[in-house]
């Protein structure tokens, strides 16, 4: 069964879909020509015969399929417009959605690297590989500076200045 595209106009004059289901980034979803396609890109295709890399919304609704606010643009221009719009959030840590670890965790990490704990030893304790130990040791992952951080520097300055 075909199902017709319906929308609604706004005060902005998008014509937000109603008539078809949203993925889970919340694009309205459509399956003709034999393939699934986001709603405004089948739009603009259906329009101008054209399938760019990218369809941009000119008026950053993703409901919107207003073929007069979609304009073709590449990755690179994308990407640009979100980010001068501010609309890119980058989740870091454990908030990043796939984190196998906590703050707190990382935290004690680097306090177990700083009393020279093995990275096996460490990996193994917190369910992660060497290559992530060494990633966060390096900087390259959880750049955040820490107090835990300098707390282990305190404690081994106190090992230290026990054993002499």
């Amino acid at each position: 069964m075909r199902i017709e595209i319906e929308y609604k106009e706004t005060d902005l004059r998008c014509h937000e879909c109603t008539s078809h289901v949203c993925d889970k980034n919340g694009y309205p979803v459509i399956k003709r020509e034999g393939r699934s396609w986001r709603v405004y890109q089948y739009i603009y295709w259906r329009k101008t015969g054209q399938k760019p890399p990218v369809v941009m919304h000119t008026c950053d609704n993703r409901r919107c399929i207003n073929p007069d606010h979609l304009v073709a643009g590449t990755i690179k221009e994308n990407v640009k417009d979100m980010m001068d719009k501010g609309r890119h959030v980058a989740l870091k840590g454990e908030n990043h959605g796939r984190a196998r670890l906590t703050q707190d965790d990382v935290d004690l990490i680097r306090a177990w690297i700083s009393l020279k704990y093995t990275y096996k030893s460490i990996g193994k304790a917190f369910g992660v590989s060497l290559y992530a130990i060494y990633e966060i040791k390096s900087g390259r992952r959880w750049k955040t500076a820490d107090a835990m951080t300098t707390l282990a520097d305190a404690l081994i300055s106190m090992d230290e200045e026990e054993t002499q």
